[in-house]
């Protein structure tokens, strides 16, 4: 079983190790633990509810991957916030961002009164990811 079990995780390990958001995958307290770097729908769809017969947990890893190509994403993306925040302020900006990030849920619609940032920051958040536009925001 052990065997089984190491084999099924170096698979996936080797499925995966290419992406940009994955870290690493182990076996913590009969759980499997994926870490990965970042989040989105797009990534979790990818992610299996099981695995080898344990239920699986994504967790944000500790490890830090920044290299000058994450350097120059960030750059984009501070450049690409600053010129929303010209177009509605950053009050509005930030409530879009929730918008966007709470979906049918949200509280507010500036997203009517402002299309293209709203469309900017989906395509930003599908990009980046809650975590770093939050940060960005947030700073």
């Amino acid at each position: 079983m052990g065997e089984l079990i190491s084999n099924s995780l170096d698979s996936f390990n080797n499925k995966f190790k290419d992406f940009d958001w994955f870290s690493d995958i182990t076996i913590e307290s009969g759980k499997v633990i994926i870490y990965v770097y970042r989040m989105s729908g797009e990534i979790l769809s990818m992610l299996p509810d099981k695995l080898v017969g344990k239920q699986v947990l994504i967790h944000y890893t500790r490890d830090i991957k920044l290299n000058s190509h994450d350097e120059d994403l960030n750059v984009s993306l501070v450049m690409k916030l600053d010129e929303l925040e010209k177009i509605c302020g950053s009050s509005i900006l930030q409530d879009i961002f929730y918008e966007i990030h709470d979906g049918a849920n949200c509280v507010t619609n500036f997203s009517i009164k402002y299309p293209y940032v709203s469309c900017s920051m989906e395509l930003l958040y599908n990009k980046y990811g809650f975590d770093m536009i939050y940060d960005e925001l947030d700073g």
